[in-house]
């Protein structure tokens, strides 16, 4: 546990906790707490396994607020708060709750699952969430994404608002035999999907798509993805989709697409 009475900030450094190949135990658990919590210039929250051991999950508390954005060019590194499976241990959950949640210029919260092991579900509690922009190294995110034959974690997302622009998303994703977790957000007060940045459409998406040849030769992976994507649910009283924003579920392979369902007073299109 890594806390403080007012500020926890986090310029260019990392808390990891690693599982290795021949562990057959859990890493450790992180659990981070304090008013405000701030994630810069490509700093790293983060629990991995290399094996059959699990990862640990990852826990943040901010009554007030969490900053996750920016990056570290020279060292291709991204702020992220997550939990990550190489193995086939399973990925630890990720559980982050606070008033305010903004996530920027590439940014990632989530979970991966790289190889045999499940991802990690991914629970996110704010009464306000923005998602905006984007890096040279990706997009901003709220994510679960598996990349071999585990399957993903689920995303939850419980808001009064939720605003993904300018190429920010929240996706549940897969590139192989693994299937996709389903996404869920409830919004008391609204959602808004707007806009995109250097042809990133901002989208709130569930999908199996086929890797990139960089992917097939890094992981081995087939040009046909054979996963399930996951389902859809928006529940809120609003919910906007403007200027190329994107709500959607599709599959590029074998398998099924998700269901999408969205209940909502009113819907603008």
């Amino acid at each position: 546990t890594v806390a403080a009475t007012e500020l926890l900030s986090f310029a260019g450094s990392d808390i990891i906790s690693q599982a290795s190949t021949t562990a057959t135990g859990s890493s450790s658990s992180i659990m981070l707490e304090a008013p405000k919590i701030s994630l810069l210039n490509g700093s790293v929250i983060n629990t991995t396994n290399f094996g059959k051991g699990a990862s640990g999950d990852v826990m943040v508390k901010a009554d007030e607020s969490v900053v996750v954005g920016g990056f570290n060019i020279e060292e291709s590194d991204i702020s992220n708060i997550a939990t990550n499976s190489f193995g086939s241990g399973k990925a630890g959950n990720l559980t982050l709750q606070t008033e305010n949640l903004h996530i920027f210029d590439g940014g990632i919260v989530g979970s991966g699952a790289l190889s045999s092991g499940k991802g990690g579900n991914v629970r996110v509690n704010a009464n306000d969430i923005l998602v905006e922009n984007i890096s040279p190294l990706g997009i901003s995110a709220i994510t679960s994404t598996t990349f071999g034959s585990g399957d993903a974690g689920y995303v939850s997302i419980n808001t009064q608002k939720l605003v993904a622009r300018n190429g920010g998303s929240i996706t549940s994703s897969g590139l192989s035999q693994g299937n996709g977790g389903n996404l869920s957000v409830n919004a008391t007060e609204s959602v808004l999907i707007s806009g995109s940045t250097d042809d990133k459409f901002s989208e709130l998406r569930s999908s199996i798509n086929v890797p990139s040849p960089f992917f097939q030769s890094l992981l081995g992976l087939s040009a046909e993805p054979s996963g399930n994507a996951g389902n859809i649910i928006i529940n809120s009283p609003q919910i906007a989709l403007n200027n190329g924003g994107r709500i959607s579920v599709r599959n590029q392979g074998k398998g099924d697409a998700g269901s999408l369902q969205l209940i909502a007073n009113r819907l603008d299109i």
